[in-house]
């Protein structure tokens, strides 16, 4: 992360103002109930439960019977945050300071296949005001979180070529597995990885 250069930085900063200007311009009108919607109901359901002791269950009343539709690792950020702070908006910051740092994971990755800088900064600024991900990043879901860490993943696997060490698979494998364990739809990755392996080996 060393050589990517202050322009891409100075984007990641503001992409943070952009997704903290509408965090507080959301919560005076909605409060934090504005940040819950679709799935964000089943991950506080189950944080709630693991919060109180109850397990990964949706549960409302006893027996908590587990359940396996959200993978655990969202879950178990929002259940210490409510645990610590009693409040899930840490968690809503951390979404916000992750999906910030996209855009120097995507020049870090972009710079493995270009070395035109003004490719490299265009692409980043794109990833930085995406309008979807700056709605994702404030809302009580897994996406960033998941986003990051799949792009940490391809950014090994790429490397993995260049350096030929064990640690960049390893680091790719596990970043990979953290993905899935937020959100599962890393997994669909797997089909084209063997696809790109049988390509390179021919």
């Amino acid at each position: 992360m060393k050589e990517i250069p202050r322009t891409v930085w100075v984007i990641s900063l503001a992409a943070l103002l952009v997704r903290l200007l509408l965090l507080f311009s959301i919560l005076p009108l909605g409060g934090v109930e504005a940040l819950v919607m679709g799935d964000s109901r089943g991950f506080l359901r189950v944080a709630e439960n693991i919060a109180a002791g109850n397990g990964i269950s949706q549960s409302e009343y006893a027996p908590f019977l587990p359940d396996s539709r959200f993978p655990p690792v969202f879950p178990l950020l929002i259940a210490g945050s409510l645990a610590v702070f009693g409040s899930f908006l840490p968690v809503i910051f951390l979404n916000i300071v992750i999906a910030s740092l996209v855009p120097a994971v995507v020049f870090a990755l972009g710079s493995r296949f270009t070395s035109r800088l003004k490719v490299l900064v265009a692409a980043s600024a794109l990833a930085a005001f995406e309008p979807l991900m700056i709605i994702f990043s404030v809302l009580l879901i897994p996406h960033p979180l998941s986003l990051v860490l799949l792009l940490f993943s391809c950014l090994f696997f790429v490397r993995l070529f260049e350096t030929q060490t064990s640690g960049d698979a390893a680091f790719g494998g596990l970043f990979l597995g953290l993905s899935v364990l937020v959100r599962p739809h890393g997994k669909l990755l797997a089909g084209f990885a063997f696809f790109f392996f049988i390509v390179f080996a021919f």
